[in-house]
């Protein structure tokens, strides 16, 4: 098994101890196959001959060198600037919309000042009741949607 040891100079990150106890593993198995041919494997004791064959811990705590560490910060700095950017185009489009409903605010104080009285029409009109005519066209509109409404009785409830 000794064959499987390399020098640090020869594998400075120690990576023969993976194959050592790979390989380690095989030959347990065959030596308990070997002893103890007619029981389970799952029951087979680990014989003598294997007893003293060590399993061998790495030296290094991370397979990560410090290269590779920086690539991956790297890479968790450029998703923190794409969620900065999207962030950055949220806040846009509040601005956006802010700016949007103070133009709106804005048209409706220059019609005010203007024209003091220019909502009174559509006030009025949801005010008082409809007129006989206006119902009628409200009744017409009601029998085409149920004209074309599915099957179902309930989507359109006739709320008098």
């Amino acid at each position: 098994m000794n064959r499987f040891r390399k020098e640090d100079s020869e594998d400075p990150t120690h990576k023969w101890i993976g194959t050592y106890n790979s390989n380690l593993i095989h030959v347990v198995k065959f030596f308990k196959w070997l002893h103890y041919p007619n029981i389970e494997p799952s029951k087979r004791l680990k014989p003598e001959v294997v007893q003293n064959f060590p399993k061998l811990r790495r030296l290094e705590i991370s397979d990560y060198e410090p290269p590779k560490m920086q690539q991956d910060a790297t890479g968790f700095k450029s998703y923190d600037k794409r969620v900065e950017e999207v962030l950055e185009k949220v806040g846009d489009h509040f601005k956006w919309q802010h700016k949007n409903e103070e133009m709106r605010q804005e048209i409706y104080d220059t019609l005010d000042r203007l024209s003091p009285g220019w909502k009174e029409p559509y006030f009025a009109t949801l005010r008082r009741p409809l007129t006989e005519e206006e119902r009628e066209k409200v009744e017409g509109f009601l029998e085409q949607l149920r004209n074309e409404a599915p099957d179902n009785e309930d989507y359109y409830h006739d709320e008098d």
